[in-house]
């Protein structure tokens, strides 16, 4: 359960906006993920369901993104669908955040074109890339249920003494960058190699393998939040994000994480050693394990972690470089649509 003035609501609310209001649209399409990578869901084929009610752009590598969203804002589009893994919208977001303020920004529409679809999750967007842009446009123009718009809160990270911020929706760092190393180096990204990365971990924890061991290693780190220093030692896994609900089963923050004014759901795992953490795996990833040594959550607005290990945004990797200062605070509020 979440340590803060009051128990979490709710993450997001629905905004009233009319269906006329979400066309044009702009699609996204990051050829590198997921469900991409077959050519199932390209260019050609979202341009045709489209038929003139919106611009498609595919993106190979990030620069891309520049001149597409540069070719979205100047045709006005009112909503940009993201097709690609949850990597795709902080790249998206920072990059927009460049451009405009939050509260200009278009709408969101999550795609499903990755393979964790974390922030599709949140929204409750079902299907595939093509079903859920045949329901946008169907709703938009009157002949089906009509799309609605919801309010969803962000992540912003900085290090210090690193220019720019990146913006997205769950930080980890620990147990995590360390299983999310072991899944990329083992097999294709897919839902199904995830899970079964992350049985064999659990399962081979106990076993004196190499393999098996590295992943469950702790890190040193000093951490604060909203100024207590709460750590400064070893720390077996730490995650900040604004769902409650992350990959597979695990929703460390219980009930979730709150409405954009209480901040975000911050957990930190001090665990030293596997006996301690395999009998309660269950209930530290459904959030209803607390120590005050050990294991808490937080309802955070802005959480210091000093450290030399890597750690991860929405899935993307960012390797270790030394004694680093990474700062994660409470984003800027922007809308999802959700079909």
């Amino acid at each position: 359960m979440l340590q803060g003035d009051q128990a979490p609501k709710h993450s997001s609310q629905a905004m009233g906006t009319a269906a006329s209001d979400l066309l044009p649209i702009g699609i996204v399409t990051n050829v590198h993920s997921g469900r991409n990578r077959r050519g199932r869901y390209g260019a050609d084929r979202l341009r045709a369901l489209l038929a003139g009610r919106g611009l498609v752009g595919e993106s190979r590598h990030p620069e891309q993104l520049d001149n597409i969203l540069e070719r979205f804002l100047g045709a006005g589009v009112r909503v940009i669908a993201v097709n690609g893994g949850d990597g795709t919208w902080g790249m998206l977001l920072d990059r927009l955040l460049q451009r405009l303020p939050a509260e200009r920004l278009p709408a969101l529409l999550p795609m499903r074109g990755g393979t964790m679809n974390m922030v599709a999750n949140a929204a409750g967007t079902k299907g595939n890339p093509a079903s859920v842009l045949r329901r946008f446009l169907d709703g938009s123009g009157g002949m089906g249920k009509r799309p609605t718009v919801v309010v969803q809160k962000t992540l912003r990270v900085s290090v210090a003494g690193e220019p720019g911020r990146r913006h997205g929706f769950v930080w980890a760092t620990g147990m995590a960058y360390s299983f999310l190393k072991r899944y990329y180096e083992n097999a294709e990204s897919s839902p199904g190699n995830a899970f079964w990365t992350t049985v064999t971990l659990i399962a081979g924890a106990p076993i004196p393998l190499q393999r098996f061991r590295s992943a469950w290693r702790t890190i040193r780190a000093k951490v604060t939040v909203d100024g207590t220093v709460v750590a400064d030692g070893q720390v077996r896994i730490a995650v900040a994000a604004v769902f409650a609900k992350l990959v597979l089963w695990f929703a460390p923050f219980g009930a979730g994480v709150g409405p954009p004014e209480e901040g975000f759901g911050f957990m930190l795992n001090r665990m030293p050693s596997f006996g301690q953490v395999l009998p309660r795996l269950w209930s530290l990833s459904r959030g209803s394990y607390q120590h005050p040594d050990l294991h808490r959550c937080f309802a955070a607005r802005r959480v210091v972690f000093e450290t030399s290990s890597g750690w991860l945004l929405d899935g993307e990797m960012y390797h270790p470089r030394g004694v680093q200062d990474v700062e994660i605070s409470s984003g800027p509020v922007i809308r999802l649509v959700k079909v």
